[in-house]
């Protein structure tokens, strides 16, 4: 089973999501090039600069509105355990990159909520582990969710980082193409082999996040199951077992635990939520996705995952980049902000430098028109004088 196949069973494929589906080459060469000794280092801030080559690369190409096909890849066949070390690795990493914060030693119910509010990769381990144990309705609840959300988060890089691989490959194949054809200058060379190493590096991370994303969702699941089972009655059962559906694109039943909800808690910011995700993943109405979560974000701007599933949801860059900025804004260490921002910023300014181009090229055309107009009325005044009278 490849790895596209995996996150779809998972339920999390994206397939619908209009965001960021090209990464532009010249991301590749402002990164790959810049960095190319990133491999050898081992600090977070190097591995940061190689990674924006594979995370999230620029939106440009969405402004088209049309979506890339996902590229098959064979499996890499990686186990649980190596994929768990990888994962580790790259939270740890991102956890180098943010400042400390009281969080990562969670010491009561409401730190865990602030963790699940922030919706960050490196705090999930830390609100989970505090949780745990725990016998009470609103810490296993809030124990389920963590796990989702979790899951989720490492779903979402898992599926972008496989974008941009799509992206690298078809980078790779343009240049052995030149190499075959004696075409290949050294730094080419040089960015071919530096583009090769990335893609390696994504794939692995992509592979082993999809393999623990599911473990966090598996367990996710089972609370909320516990949770059902326990307290029939009770809308955050049917609120866990909804985002689980979700995240599975099991529809039949995403639908049945949505209209509990909306007997139990009709005007719930979590129905919201989970009305907007569902209508951007299963529908692909962008439209009604946004409207929906921005009706969340109304009755709680601190929920950084509908701001996520918001920035999701956009095609053009110029609204890319105004959610990733009211994201970066909100929660500027959210992983998402660190690892895609510079990949987002990059696009934002390649755009508005084609935008200004554009509008030049229009002034140019505009102003050639009217100077052979002008030369055609002074050429035309002077036919007319001599032109002798009759």
């Amino acid at each position: 089973m490849t790895r596209a196949q995996k996150v779809m069973r998972l339920g999390l494929s994206f397939s619908r999501t209009p965001i960021l589906p090209t990464v532009l080459l010249a991301l590749m060469g402002f990164n790959v090039l810049s960095h190319r000794k990133a491999r050898t280092s081992q600090s977070a801030g190097a591995f940061k600069k190689l990674w924006t080559v594979a995370l999230l690369a620029a939106a440009i190409g969405g402004c088209s509105g049309q979506t890339v096909a996902r590229t098959p890849m064979a499996p890499i066949g990686m186990s649980l355990a190596e994929a768990r070390e990888i994962v580790g690795d790259f939270e740890r990493r991102h956890a180098e990159l943010t400042p400390p914060t009281p969080l990562s030693e969670p010491k009561s119910i409401d730190d865990a909520w602030e963790i699940l509010r922030s919706d960050r990769l490196d705090l999930f381990p830390a609100g989970t582990t505090y949780l745990a144990g725990r016998s009470d309705l609103e810490s296993r609840a809030l124990g389920a969710q963590l796990e989702l959300s979790w899951g989720e988060a490492q779903f979402i890089i898992a599926h972008l980082l496989g974008t941009a691989s799509d992206e690298l490959r078809r980078a790779v194949w343009q240049l052995r193409s030149r190499r075959a054809a004696g075409a290949l200058s050294g730094e080419e060379e040089q960015r071919l082999q530096e583009i090769g190493a990335t893609l390696v590096d994504a794939d692995r991370t992509a592979e082993a996040l999809s393999q623990v994303a599911s473990e966090h969702t598996a367990r996710g699941a089972r609370g909320a199951r516990a949770l059902l089972e326990d307290y029939p009655k009770d809308y955050v059962g049917y609120r866990l077992a909804a985002d689980y559906y979700r995240m599975r694109h099991d529809w039949q039943k995403f639908d049945e635990m949505i209209a509990q909800l909306e007997k139990l808690r009709p005007q719930s910011t979590g129905l919201l939520f989970l009305r907007g995700a569902a209508e951007l993943q299963n529908r692909g109405d962008t439209s009604r996705a946004i409207e929906l979560l921005n009706a969340a974000l109304e009755d709680e701007s601190a929920f950084t995952r509908a701001r996520v599933h918001l920035l999701l949801a956009h095609r053009s860059i110029g609204s890319v980049h105004r959610e990733y900025s009211a994201l970066r804004s909100h929660a500027p260490h959210h992983q998402v902000v660190v690892w895609a921002g510079p990949a987002i910023e990059f696009a934002q300014k390649v755009a508005e430098a084609d935008r200004v181009e554009r509008e030049r090229k229009v002034l140019e055309r505009e102003e050639r028109e009217r100077t052979d107009l002008e030369r055609e009325e002074r050429e035309e005044r002077r036919r007319e004088q001599l032109v002798p009278p009759r």
